[in-house]
C-alpha cells in the first residue's frame, strides 16, 4: 500500500509539472501567435532600454507576486538593467518617493484587482510614469490605468482547489527571466561585466582570469632548451624563480625542478631534465584552469598572452586562496 502511495504522489507531481510546462508553452508561442502579447513585450523592452540609460525599473507586487517581483528585479539587475523592487504597503507609507518620473514601473498581479498597489497606480498616473502590467485580466483596473499590458495565458492554477498562485507565479517568474534575458541581449553583455556585479561567492570567482592571478612582481626564469645545465643552475642559485624552458620559436616547452640539478650531468642540454607543464592563456578563467590542474594532478602551470609568450607561473594554491 505504501509503494502504490508514493507511486500516486510521484504521479501528482508529474502532473503539476507538466501542466505548468504547459503553461509556459502555451505562453512562448502567444508571443508570435497573439499580436497584443509580442506587441507588448516588444514595448516593454523599448521601456526598459530607455529607462536604463537615465533611471530604473521599479518592479511592484504583493503576496506570492510580490516574492517573484523581487527575484524579477534582481534578475534584471544582474544583467544590466538598474532595478529594485519596492513593496506596495511601504509604497503606500513613504516609498512612494523612491519612484521618480525618470522610472519605469512593473506592476504585477494576477487578477489586476489588488487594492495594495491602487495608490502606486494612481501615483504613476499623476505623476506621468509608465506603467507596465503583468496580469491576466486585460479589462482589469490595473490593466486600464497601465499604458503596456502583457497579458499572460489565462491558465488555470494548479493546485487543488484552482486558487493558490502556482501556475500563475510560474508564468510571471519565466516572462521575467525571458524580458532579462532578451534585454541582456539588447544591452550587450559580457563576461567581463557580469563579472563586475557579481565579485562575490564561487560565481565572481568563476569569472576571474589567469592574468588578474599573476602578482605584478612575477619572477620567471626564460631559459633555451640547448642551455646546460650548468649554466641554468647557476642562474637560477643566483636569484631563485620559476625556470621556464622555450624552444627555438620562443615557446614554452617546458618547466624545470631545481631538485633535477644534482641527477644531471653539467654539461647536458636543460632539455634533458625539464618536465611537461600545462599551459593556458592569460584570460583563461581560473575555474577552467583549476579543474584542468586537478585532471592533471599538477600544482603550477605556465601562462601564455595571445601572442603566446611566457608571462609567469600560477601556483594552485593561488587559486584556492582566490575562491
Amino acid at each position: 500500500m505504501s509503494l502504490d502511495r508514493s507511486k500516486m504522489r510521484l504521479e501528482s507531481a508529474k502532473a503539476v509539472l507538466y501542466q505548468e510546462a504547459h503553461a509556459l508553452r502555451k505562453m512562448a508561442d502567444a508571443l508570435t501567435e497573439n499580436k497584443n502579447f509580442g506587441a507588448a513585450f516588444i514595448k516593454t523592452l523599448h521601456l526598459f532600454e530607455a529607462t536604463a540609460k537615465k533611471g530604473r525599473v521599479i518592479v511592484v507586487g504583493m503576496g506570492k507576486s510580490g516574492h517573484v517581483g523581487r527575484k524579477i528585479a534582481a534578475t534584471l539587475a544582474s544583467m544590466g538593467t538598474p532595478s529594485f523592487f519596492v513593496h506596495p504597503s511601504e509604497a503606500s507609507h513613504g516609498d512612494l518617493g523612491m519612484i521618480t518620473t525618470k522610472d519605469v514601473v512593473v506592476v504585477i498581479s494576477n487578477s489586476g484587482e489588488s487594492k495594495e498597489l491602487f495608490d502606486v497606480l494612481d501615483y504613476c498616473n499623476r505623476f506621468g510614469i509608465q506603467l507596465i502590467a503583468i496580469t491576466r485580466q486585460a479589462k482589469s483596473t490595473m490593466a486600464k490605468k497601465s499604458q503596456v499590458v502583457l497579458e499572460m495565458p489565462d491558465v488555470p492554477e494548479v493546485c487543488p482547489i484552482g486558487k493558490a498562485p502556482t501556475t500563475s507565479t510560474t508564468m510571471t517568474l519565466a516572462l521575467g527571466d525571458a524580458l532579462g534575458v532578451v534585454m541582456a541581449e539588447r544591452l550587450g553583455l559580457t563576461k567581463d561585466l557580469y563579472k563586475f556585479w557579481h565579485p562575490g561567492g564561487k560565481l565572481g570567482s568563476s569569472l576571474v582570469f589567469a592574468k588578474t592571478l599573476l602578482n605584478k612582481k612575477n619572477k620567471f626564469i626564460k631559459v633555451k632548451e640547448s642551455d646546460t645545465v650548468e649554466k641554468v643552475s647557476t642562474l637560477y642559485f643566483k636569484d631563485p624563480a620559476p625556470i621556464v624552458v622555450l624552444n627555438a620559436k620562443g615557446v614554452i616547452s617546458g618547466i624545470v625542478n631545481p631538485i633535477n640539478f644534482v641527477r644531471a650531468e653539467a654539461d647536458k642540454a636543460i632539455k634533458v631534465i625539464m618536465e611537461d607543464v600545462l599551459i593556458f592563456a592569460d584570460t583563461a578563467p581560473i575555474h577552467e584552469i583549476h579543474q584542468k590542474m586537478l585532471e592533471a594532478k599538477s600544482d603550477y602551470c605556465a601562462i601564455v598572452n595571445t601572442a603566446n609568450k611566457p608571462q609567469g607561473i600560477l601556483y594552485l594554491h593561488e587559486i584556492l586562496t582566490n575562491g
